[in-house]
């Protein structure tokens, strides 16, 4: 229990460096919030979402997608 406190610390920390704005991830992706410009997936638990960023050189409209409940991939790549 401790060891996943720690990862999502060491995660909210290094993302909040890297983020500039975050946003609200309606209920049906989760819910949770993303920094701004991440597509928003369903985790299966309520209140939490998981992010798939936006790289640096797709383009400003391109966004990734979600996949399996927690998993996702970035714009021009395929969910197996």
């Amino acid at each position: 229990q401790t060891l996943k406190w720690e990862l999502f610390l060491i995660c909210f920390i290094v993302t909040t460096m890297l983020a500039k704005s975050w946003k609200d991830c309606d209920l049906d992706q989760g819910g949770g919030i993303c920094p701004d410009h991440a597509t928003c997936c369903p985790t299966g638990n309520p209140g939490t979402s998981a992010c798939i960023p936006t790289r640096k050189h797709d383009d400003p409209d391109a966004y990734g997608k979600c996949c399996d409940y927690g998993t996702g991939c970035a714009y021009g790549f395929q969910c197996d």
